[in-house]
């Protein structure tokens, strides 16, 4: 390759800016427990029945399973009220037959349904951007995960390379055998996916799915045929936005909002008794000053966002940090050694939490940030983890800094790798 510029074999990889496609592949994937996770709804919508499609997404709640659907299967815009009698129909977990669950009347526990969806004085209202809900289900004592996984990396994903997919029920469909069709991306707009498609009556608010690391993962929820002959099909796309209003409905601890990384005293902790090893006011992750990367201060530090990055049954369950005020994200740098904040998402953004301890219960946990494969989209080979303490500072001089920010090789018996969210 004499002569050649460095871009033209550098792994795109490496370069955060590259658009971001998304590489097909299912690897062991059970194709009958997949058809278990599409619902079909029987409702009341203005006085008549009506059917619809839905989908459970794998958010593990120990009491409820979690289903979307497109907003106009749960309201009317045309009477401007809610639709009533909402019969849901699915696959028993044990596969002795059809499991139904009623929601007679809606209430705020039981179904979301998107505000600017129907709000009369929202500018976007029935526009398939918005067009989306959620409903909870009771999920009994026993019961086994179910539902498509969800994926920050697939709501900022510039495109679908490999076949998209519908799952779903026509109005004649039995409940338990879902319709399945695929077909090509169109295009990826910030809240809307358009696929080469084909539905029909019924299939509103359809699971639309890719392959990703392996396995499947909602990235829609379709809601609308073509606006124009020869257009595509058009969903809801899954976005940060859609993901962060399921967790707040939810009320689900996954997502945390408005908090500040904090370093745990685990000797005291793990030994009542014995002196702190960390500052009485806290220490925590701050970019407050103009360094460039992260530093420890006292008393006080930046305020992130704890956000579910993807979350599925089978693969590590990933978390991201996005800065509060700025929007821009945590991306941590192991052969730097060093944090910093960065303007577009990426894998490097990435990490799982380890939150084993002397004790069970405690709520701390590490941030393990692992190696990738780029050219298979999993992790592999060595891990580390975030680290901060505070051996410059004088314990006395109120939001002191110092960078004592690292990366250190995981797993570690090291005292200062665990964390709260403050």
């Amino acid at each position: 390759m004499a002569g050649a510029d460095f871009e033209d074999w550098m792994d795109p990889s490496w370069d955060d800016d590259a658009e971001y496609t998304v590489p097909p592949g299912l690897i062991y994937v059970d194709v009958l427990a997949m058809r278990g996770w599409s619902v079909k709804f029987t409702f009341m919508k203005d006085g008549k029945e009506k059917t619809g499609s839905g989908f459970f997404v794998d958010i593990d709640l120990p009491t409820d399973y979690v289903i979307l659907t497109a907003a106009h299967n749960l309201w009317s815009l045309e009477s401007d009220t809610p639709s009533t009698d909402i019969k849901i129909e699915y696959p028993s977990s044990t596969g002795s037959g059809i499991e139904s669950y009623t929601i007679a009347q809606q209430t705020q526990d039981s179904v979301y349904v998107n505000k600017p969806y129907h709000e009369k004085s929202s500018q976007q209202r029935g526009e398939p951007e918005v067009d989306y809900g959620f409903l909870r289900i009771p999920r009994k004592p026993g019961e086994p995960r179910r539902g498509f996984g969800l994926s920050l990396k697939l709501a900022y994903a510039d495109f679908f390379t490999g076949d998209m997919h519908i799952q779903g029920f026509q109005d004649k469909s039995k409940p338990g055998q879902p319709i399945q069709s695929s077909g090509a991306c169109v295009e990826c707009y910030p809240a809307r996916v358009e696929y080469s498609i084909k539905t029909q009556p019924g299939i509103s608010g359809s699971v639309v799915w890719v392959e990703f690391a392996g396995s499947p993962f909602a990235v829609a929820i379709h809601n609308n045929g073509p606006e124009y002959a020869g257009g595509g099909s058009r969903g809801a796309r899954i976005t940060e936005a859609m993901m962060r209003e399921v967790f707040k409905w939810l009320g689900d601890a996954k997502l945390k909002e408005n908090v500040r990384l904090q370093v745990v005293d685990l000797r005291r902790q793990a030994r009542p008794g014995q002196p702190s090893l960390a500052p009485p006011n806290g220490l925590f992750l701050s970019f407050e000053t103009s360094f460039g990367f992260g530093r420890v201060r006292l008393g006080t530090g930046t305020s992130f966002d704890l956000i579910p990055a993807q979350l599925l049954n089978g693969p590590e369950e990933l978390y991201v940090l996005k800065a509060h005020a700025s929007g821009k994200w945590l991306k941590f740098e192991p052969m730097k050694n060093r944090v910093v904040l960065e303007d577009k998402w990426n894998d490097n953004c990435t990490f799982r939490m380890d939150t084993s301890s002397p004790t069970a219960k405690q709520p701390w946990g590490s941030l393990v940030v692992p190696e990738r494969d780029p050219n298979m989209d999993k992790l592999k080979g060595e891990s580390y983890v975030l680290r901060m303490e505070a051996n410059y500072l004088s314990l006395t001089e109120p939001e002191a800094e110092s960078s004592e920010v690292s990366l250190v090789r995981y797993p570690t018996q090291d005292l200062f790798v665990k964390f709260s969210f403050a």
